[in-house]
């Protein structure tokens, strides 16, 4: 028998309200699955309770039959299953996905458990194997990797539950490792977004395009002239281009909506130019030749060299005018730097302003004359980030602009509001220490009577 299966709702949408029904019995009927939902978890017992008592005599328990299926058969059958869309979803999963699927088993699961019959697998086998586990080259394995490891393992012998293959789960109540401390977030500043970008003539307008929409790269490299609303001011994200080991493909958002993305003035003036003379169905942003973009080549040639370049313009200008002035570690353009330049300039018969324009680098000797960008005070370097940082640089200057928690989802395209506070926690939390300074301001404008107990 094909054992029911009690699924909580909250887990994919944490926002389900008390009144919905939040838990859901998955069972077989012969020809396919079939749902129910209940408000209590106790009542979706009983209902997963009773159908197993009237389906036990369809198909009897065979003890033995964990003897004779292998881990490797195991992984062959569940990775059919989901490819053929006998997911949670009851849709297959995506080539990506399927992949990495294939990646964990081969390099964590696979040397460990291939020929190890299901009916030999213990917890304290299972519990020694994360706490052992190493990785393809012989080091222990990393916190990621174990638990990316146990949870695809855990779902793989859930699966061989339902089958009838064996009675439970042996790695069910194995813990995970603690996941490790998450990188704190770094967005960039808006003059350093706008120096990035002014390093590439080529790239340059998708790099500001995506530091202030926030679109992954996959929905940039997705596209077209059609998705962008220039009277509304708005871009519609529908559709975002995948990678199967270097194939690419047309599939849905990453949480399989559709999204509708406000565009501030500059990106509406960056979208009306790249959309001049094409198509309605052309993309956005192509590569050469007209094709999608591929997002390993164009992080590796393009933008992390731009990165590394624009991440250090101010130290290159210290440098050169032999003085240091930093902050946290980073070059900081302040008060020395500066006076540094103007007593330059001075000295070149420049114009003396303080701004290291593109011809006071020129004279420098510096590389990034050639962009059309000034150093002036309070630029700073920056800790070199990788494309996504544009997506967390985005979203960080929605909230500086007032977003509350919900808008940032929408505008991020996260599944929850949840979501977005697990990633950008901490974002918020810079804007709590501004609450108490809002609410006095609040208070003298709309009630000034009050001013006189402050």
């Amino acid at each position: 028998m094909r054992r029911p299966i009690i699924e909580d709702r909250k887990q994919q949408n944490p926002d389900i309200k008390p009144t919905e029904s939040r838990w859901v019995v998955r069972y077989w009927t012969g020809s396919g699955y079939k749902r129910k939902r209940f408000k209590r978890r106790k009542d979706a017992e009983v209902f997963r309770d009773e159908y197993i008592r009237e389906h036990d005599g369809t198909r009897t328990f065979d003890p033995d039959a964990g003897k004779d299926v292998f881990v490797s058969q195991l992984f062959a059958d569940w990775i059919a299953v989901i490819e053929g869309g006998g997911g949670l979803k009851g849709e297959g999963a995506e080539p990506s996905t399927l992949n990495s699927y294939r990646t964990i088993y081969r390099n964590s699961i696979g040397p460990r458990w291939d020929r190890t019959a299901l009916a030999n697998i213990t917890r304290e086998g299972v519990s020694e194997w994360v706490t052992t586990m190493t990785a393809p080259d012989g080091k222990p394995a990393t916190t990621d990797r174990k638990r990316k490891a146990l949870g695809q393992f855990k779902r793989m012998l859930a699966f061989a539950v339902e089958r009838g293959i064996v009675r439970v789960n042996p790695a069910e109540g194995v813990k995970a490792p603690p996941a490790a401390t998450a990188t704190p977030i770094r967005p960039l500043a808006p003059r350093q977004l706008m120096r990035l970008a002014a390093h590439s003539e080529e790239w340059g307008d998708l790099i500001l395009f995506a530091g202030i929409t926030g679109l992954r790269f996959g929905e940039l490299a997705a596209l077209r002239v059609q998705d962008i609303d220039t009277f509304d001011g708005v871009v519609v994200v529908t559709r975002a281009i995948g990678d199967d080991n270097g194939r690419r493909y047309v599939k849905t958002t990453k949480t399989g909506e559709e999204r509708t993305v406000p565009l501030a003035p500059n990106a509406v003036q960056i979208a009306t130019a790249r959309a001049r003379g094409k198509n309605a169905d052309d993309l956005l942003f192509p590569a050469s030749g007209g094709h999608w973009l591929h997002g390993s080549n164009f992080t590796n040639r393009v933008f992390r060299p731009l990165v590394a370049d624009a991440s250090v313009a101010v130290q290159r200008l210290q440098e050169a005018l032999g003085v240091t002035e930093l902050r946290r570690g980073r070059a900081r353009f302040g008060e020395v730097t500066e006076r540094a330049v103007r007593a330059y300039q001075d000295d070149n018969d420049l114009d003396v302003t303080g701004i290291a324009d593109a011809a006071t680098r020129a004279v420098l000797g510096l590389s990034d004359s050639e962009h059309p960008l000034v150093l002036r005070v309070g630029d700073e370097d920056f800790e070199p980030i990788g494309f996504h940082g544009l997506r967390h640089t985005a979203v960080s200057l929605a909230i500086q602009a007032g977003a509350n928690v919900k808008a940032v989802q929408r505008f991020a395209g996260h599944a929850s509001a949840s979501m977005t506070l697990d990633v950008y926690a901490e974002l918020f939390d810079d804007d709590l220490s501004t609450v108490a300074e809002r609410l006095g301001t609040l208070f003298r404008r709309e009630a000034p009577e009050l001013a006189a107990l402050e």
